[in-house]
């Protein structure tokens, strides 16, 4: 059985809006705050015995040196490794639920974060801004749930969003920004919806 996610907000293989950006094209300079909301995600044909879902947003593509990122005249070049870095972390997500509403777990940009924890709507975990914002006094903080992307604007972005089932007695559900992978035995199954790219142009 294939666990079937939809995505309102955009169709697979285009750009994703800017409304579901941490950071957006600027009038003047390169990029300012973007709306920051999270997008519309719904799913069905969940197995029976199904305990709960996750979501998990992650770019494995971010520049391993910051040497060049956002820097005028320079290109991030294509043979730099990348690492990973995770915009949405959000598990224990109710096994009733079956859909999330657009702006359901962000909307807006908070400095400092959203707080990791439990809602109503899942346990959010910390993604990582908090590991970005680490050195800036006006940022930092814990960042739960949901941040958009914010790619530098002389480079690509691709960022895969899979929604998975969990099977019952998954332990631990504390945030972490290291959740997905201690849980990652507690995935069973799960669907992507799609990899969504946002280039360069988009923030040119």
């Amino acid at each position: 059985m294939t666990l079937l996610v939809t995505i309102d907000g955009w169709e697979n293989g285009v750009a994703i809006p800017e409304r579901f950006a941490f950071c957006q094209p600027a009038q003047e300079g390169h990029v300012t705050l973007g709306a920051n909301r999270s997008p519309g995600i719904a799913w069905s044909e969940a197995p029976a015995g199904t305990a709960s879902f996750a979501i998990i947003c992650h770019d494995p593509d971010v520049p391993s040196v910051g040497d060049d990122v956002n820097q005028e005249g320079r290109t991030i070049p294509a043979d730099l490794p990348r690492v990973d870095f995770y915009h949405w972390v959000l598990v224990d997500i109710p096994a009733n639920l079956s859909e999330l509403a657009e702006g359901t777990d962000s909307d807006g940009v908070t400095a400092g974060g959203k707080p990791p924890g439990t809602t109503d709507h899942g346990t959010r975990g910390i993604n990582n801004y908090t590991d970005w914002f680490a050195g800036d006094a006006d940022m930092k903080g814990e960042y739960g749930g949901y941040d958009g992307p914010c790619p530098p604007w002389n480079d690509t972005l691709i960022a895969p969003l899979p929604l998975h089932r969990l099977r019952p007695g998954c332990g631990d559900t504390r945030p972490h920004r290291h959740l997905w992978r201690r849980r990652g035995a507690c995935f069973h199954g799960g669907a992507r919806a799609g990899r969504s790219r946002m280039d360069r142009h988009l923030y040119s």
